[in-house]
């Protein structure tokens, strides 16, 4: 169920009604992915730099300039 949340969360509308970046999100949605996948007494182990340009990486990928037509 999270992974369509993305796509949602990745609207233009949405971003501009909340006021988010791509870069925010990416992270946001990453972080949420890092406390599912492991125990909080291990999530000391993953290095969270290690994400960013990878994040960096995707945010270049998604179009930086997507449309407003259709937001009321």
């Amino acid at each position: 169920m999270q992974d369509p949340l993305l796509n949602t969360m990745l609207e233009t509308k949405y971003l501009l009604m909340n006021n988010l970046s791509i870069e925010q999100v990416l992270y946001d949605f990453y972080k949420l992915k890092k406390i599912q996948l492991f125990k909080p007494e291990k999530q000391f182990l993953v290095d969270d730099n290690l994400m960013v340009p990878k994040i960096d990486y995707l945010t270049l990928k998604i179009p930086s300039t997507l449309s407003v037509e259709g937001i009321s």
